[in-house]
């Protein structure tokens, strides 16, 4: 995998959970500024900053992201397998899941196929990542919209979203038992 690819990754979820979280705070004449700012120039170091926080932010929520949907992956890939045995569509008998020799497998195809894998590996993370936020982004932008002049339904409202994270990954944490 190339470090860069990560890095972009990375940069882009904490951009998204950066986005999710300021937004119902932002008043509208900043907002409004933003594109005569834009036009102007973006301070190199106010930029630079600005990336390294969306890095951190990234790198913390993208291990969210993966254990928060890791255990509903394996509740469904079990019951798939389930389904498989009982219709005897298994790809093999004892593995329904050959990973690792296809990954073996592509490890002795060489570098397309091993920079394919990452180019897949690299969409899962961002798939992952926007099913994981985007709900968060959606409720944050119309908070921003419409409840703008209400600051105690905002943040009643956050509250609920970040007890909702936490209902989420704890039925997660139960489907693993």
């Amino acid at each position: 995998m190339k470090t860069t690819e990560l890095f972009v990754e990375q940069t882009l979820t904490g951009f998204l959970v950066l986005t999710a979280g300021a937004a119902p705070f932002l008043s509208w004449e900043s907002l409004q500024k933003l594109p005569d700012e834009a036009q102007g120039g973006i301070d190199i170091s106010s930029a630079a900053g600005a990336i390294g926080i969306a890095y951190l932010l990234g790198v913390i929520f993208d291990r969210f992201a993966d254990t928060l949907l890791e255990r509903f992956n394996r509740w469904n890939r079990l019951l798939f397998a389930i389904e498989l045995k009982e219709e005897n569509k298994a790809l093999s008998p004892d593995d329904p899941f050959p990973e690792d020799r296809l990954q073996i497998e592509v490890i002795h195809q060489g570098d397309e196929a091993w920079e394919w894998m990452d180019y897949i590996r690299a969409r899962i993370r961002l798939a992952r990542a926007m099913t994981a936020f985007v709900p968060a982004l959606t409720l944050s932008m119309e908070l921003a919209m419409g409840l703008r002049d209400r600051p105690g339904m905002v943040r009643a409202v956050l509250a609920i979203v970040v007890a909702a994270y936490l209902a989420v990954f704890l039925a997660s944490q139960l489907l693993e038992r």
